[in-house]
């Protein structure tokens, strides 16, 4: 998504088929943020991440070290009728972003 001030923020998946299986639980995309975000409640300065949804229900960011920096409970969309791998969209309660894995997502809030 895009900022009114043209500020950034992508994400994309990776491909974590050679990676141990205990990474791939965890690490299953990327995202870079040029803004200071709000992220399922807890602030994240911009940068450039890795992040996962576990099974467990969790949003995990880590840094390019793999080290996590947060970690927020996830929901989960069961009205979203065609879940695909990744999806970012507008949230329309909070004036923020849903970033959707399938079903499981977590919002995203410009600061």
């Amino acid at each position: 998504f895009r900022t009114a001030s043209g500020k950034m923020v992508l994400a994309g998946l990776v491909d974590t088929s050679g990676y141990a299986a205990d990474v791939q639980q965890k690490y299953q995309g990327f995202f870079i943020t040029e803004i200071k975000l709000s992220v399922g409640g807890s602030d994240l300065g911009p940068g450039a991440y890795g992040f996962g949804f576990t099974k467990d229900g969790k949003f995990v960011v880590m840094d390019v070290a793999a080290m996590d920096l947060l970690s927020v409970a996830s929901s989960t969309d069961d009205k979203l009728a065609h879940p695909v791998p990744l999806k970012m969209m507008e949230d329309s309660g909070g004036g923020g972003y849903r970033l959707y894995h399938g079903k499981s997502f977590v919002i995203l809030k410009a600061q």
